[in-house]
């Protein structure tokens, strides 16, 4: 299942004075905080080792990082605990995540 796809942001009315990139923000807080508290799946942990340890020590911004991933967040990305938490909080219509990153 696909959260959050950094190209539903960037395209269309989107400010041309930022990069595409920027659509990846909000998605890539809520994925790096997220692996950052141990909810990390175990394939995204195979897959990517190096970049996750960029991530841990800060090297790398959260946009960044989903931008490693073809700005895509899905549910491979999290454990069973981190989709279930992803899956209601993050959610478009029913969570509260962009309520409160906006509100950030």
């Amino acid at each position: 299942m696909k959260y959050d796809d950094a190209s539903w942001h960037s395209d269309g009315d989107f400010p041309e004075d930022l990069p595409p990139e920027a659509g990846a923000t909000h998605a890539g807080m809520f994925l790096a905080w997220s692996l950052l508290q141990g909810l990390v799946g175990e394939d995204h942990a195979a897959d990517f080792p190096g970049e996750l340890e960029q991530l841990r020590k800060r090297e790398v911004t959260p946009g960044k990082y989903l931008m490693i991933l073809d700005g895509k967040f899905t549910d491979e990305e999290l454990n069973d605990e981190g989709n279930a938490f992803a899956s209601s909080y993050f959610d478009f219509e029913k969570g509260l995540y962009l309520a409160d990153y906006e509100s950030i």
